[in-house]
């Protein structure tokens, strides 16, 4: 394990480093070592790459059986030039930047007068790579909630793919870009080759298998999380059900500096949503910065490190209306608004977190419900499946040194419970030795109460 007092320049160089030529994790070495100790591993997506860590030392349920393994053989490597159409990874931004609003919109309603912190971009990764597993009305009704459903499936993941390329492309050694998937699996789930093919090629997803039934995933999914986010996220997963075959999991980790030179303004009055203004810790800025004043906004934009990520900050004369009219086309026209000016703008510093039920949320938007054909991922999957519990957590840190922010997410994927078989009238019964068929015991309950008539 790394040492925890290592420097922020070493870990944001390991972390470059774990998905371009480390390119993920072994299925025979997936370890989720110690929780948030930030160290990264050298590793494989498949075959047969010896782990960095003795397979002894390694938990159980993250050694797969030969077969898994093989149908590995085909994609071993996340590729990191899937040849994206540019049309496609444009339509993809542009749907999930509608996704990322609808589902604020959604937290925000329920939000009431509170922070609202949502990962819009781990949840719909998360939502992506598990779409890439549908097919049929399913599949459908989940790239429509998505805003993908214009865009050829043949193009897709490959774009989604490039589009993640370019966001871990602004990490530089001042600022820290991480994105991160994982698939863990019940023993012995029949899996489509072709979609582990497409989740190492166009998710850089390692797989590992995870008995849910046994209390420990939780666990394990709660340290990798914490290791892809540098302790920042510890606590995802409360628990899966036994009834789950795999956790489409997500992380997303972002530590970044300012781009121009913020100090600390001292306390000023924020007047609350709603509420009586309250002394509140201020950082600013005195010089030039991009703005745009529009009839019922301010917005305001801090570039980060290197220039190529940055926070615009809106700020409407009435927020319920602008929440609620807020669409991905409006957004772009505030951005294509902003023009260089001198300011004198102060910001409250501020810290949120929010965990969310992902099925609250995301429900009314159109998350598949029931039945749902999961072919494309799981042999003979078209009934008997279903996206269980969807969790999110997403967490952020705003001052004057810049922005510590990440999210994770994790879609349940759940088996059928099987028919209900309620027995409320007589039945018989037979107790009996299963190898050699012989019976020691016959009955009847005809009254479970056994009391007479």
């Amino acid at each position: 394990m790394a040492d925890l007092s290592e420097s922020a320049t070493q870990r944001a160089t390991l972390r470059r480093l774990s998905r371009r030529e480390f390119g993920g994790l072994s299925v025979g070495a997936l370890a989720l070592l110690a929780a948030g100790c930030g160290a990264e591993r050298s590793e494989s997506l498949v075959g047969n790459a010896t782990p960095t860590v003795p397979v002894a030392t390694l938990p159980t349920t993250t050694v797969p059986d030969g077969p898994l393994i093989q149908r590995f053989a085909t994609q071993t490597s996340r590729s990191t030039d899937p040849q994206a159409d540019g049309v496609a990874v444009n339509a993809a931004v542009a749907g999930l930047n509608q996704f990322g609003i609808d589902a604020y919109q959604q937290a925000a309603k329920s939000a009431g007068a509170t922070n609202v912190i949502l990962g819009n971009y781990s949840l719909a990764t998360a939502l992506s790579l598990t779409l890439a597993g549908m097919a049929g009305t399913s599949r459908q009704e989940l790239a429509e909630m998505l805003h993908l459903e214009n865009i050829d499936p043949a193009l897709l993941d490959p774009a989604l793919n490039a589009l993640d390329l370019i966001i871990e492309s602004r990490a530089t050694e001042e600022l820290d870009i991480l994105t991160a998937n994982k698939l863990f699996v019940k023993p012995g789930l029949p899996l489509v080759p072709e979609y582990l093919d497409t989740a190492v090629e166009h998710y850089g997803a390692p797989v590992t298998e995870a008995e849910f039934g046994s209390g420990e995933v939780a666990a394990e999914v709660n340290a990798w999380v914490a290791e892809q986010t540098d302790g920042f996220i510890e606590d995802l997963v409360d628990t899966y059900q036994p009834s789950t075959v795999m956790a489409i999991v997500n992380a997303v980790y972002l530590k970044a500096p300012w781009g121009v030179t913020f100090t600390d303004k001292g306390n000023g009055n924020f007047k609350k949503l709603g509420g009586e203004a309250r002394p509140t810790p201020f950082f600013g800025h005195d010089d030039f910065l991009p703005i745009n004043i529009g009839d019922t906004y301010q917005a305001v934009e801090m570039p980060y490190a290197g220039g190529n990520l940055a926070m615009l900050a809106i700020m409407p004369n009435n927020l319920e209306r602008f929440e609620s009219s807020l669409t991905a086309e409006r957004l772009d026209e505030i951005v294509g608004g902003l023009n260089e000016s001198g300011i004198h703008f102060a910001l409250p510093k501020w810290a949120a977190e929010e965990k969310y039920d992902g099925r609250s949320l995301l429900d009314p938007l159109g998350l598949p419900a029931g039945d749902a054909d999961f072919s494309g991922m799981i042999e003979g999957g078209q009934t008997g499946f279903s996206i269980g519990a969807v969790d999110h957590l997403a967490r952020i840190e705003v001052d004057e040194t810049g922005t510590t922010a990440a999210a994770a997410t994790s879609v349940e994927i759940a088996g059928s419970h099987g028919p209900t078989i309620t027995f409320n009238r007589p039945f018989l019964y037979v107790i009996r030795d299963r190898g050699s068929g012989a019976i020691l015991f016959i009955g009847r309950v005809a009254d479970p109460l056994n009391q007479e008539s």
